[in-house]
């Protein structure tokens, strides 16, 4: 069985190109864990965030900065609950600040009280397969930059957005 990490107050910078890589993949599933008080940065190609896992991921208070993707979720081994993320900024990354990619069901996405100033779409979930994203909401989130649309959340169902600013242009 997988212990639960939990991480609080650090600054990550990208050794490659993705500044913070969280993947599990012997037991993707199994553990719930808590990052705080985090910056993570990403460099060129890469993510300031990959999240490659699953089992209840909440991060509180974070910075993610720079990279194609501030948060990218590439979601492919199987049933699972998704990540929580509340209270942070996910700034100057060159697509969206959010990306959600899923091969397999991903249930429940919470997005509270986040500021994004990335490209256009500011929150993408992309599952060009048959899989789908199944509830969650976005509360309370600002975003700016990119010219373009706030969310564009693909087969999302059960999502709820409310309390949003949206000024993109």
């Amino acid at each position: 069985m997988q212990a639960a990490i939990r991480f609080k107050g650090a600054h990550i910078f990208a050794s490659g190109t993705t500044g913070m890589r969280y993947a599990n993949p012997l037991t993707p599933d199994n553990g719930d864990s808590a990052i705080d008080d985090i910056t993570a940065i990403g460099n060129g190609a890469g993510d300031a965030f990959l999240y490659q896992s699953g089992g209840g991921l909440k991060i509180n208070n974070f910075k993610f900065l720079g990279g194609t993707f501030g948060f990218d979720v590439n979601w492919n081994v199987g049933l699972s609950g998704g990540p929580i993320l509340s209270t942070g900024s996910i700034e100057t990354c060159t697509s969206s600040g959010i990306r959600v990619t899923t091969a397999a069901q991903l249930n429940g996405m919470y997005f509270d009280n986040i500021n994004i100033t990335c490209g256009s779409p500011n929150i993408l979930v992309d599952n060009a397969s048959a899989a789908s994203v199944i509830g969650g909401h976005a509360i309370g989130i600002s975003c700016a930059g990119g010219g373009g649309s706030c969310f564009d959340i693909g087969k999302w169902t059960g999502f709820t957005v409310q309390a949003n600013d949206i000024n993109n242009g």
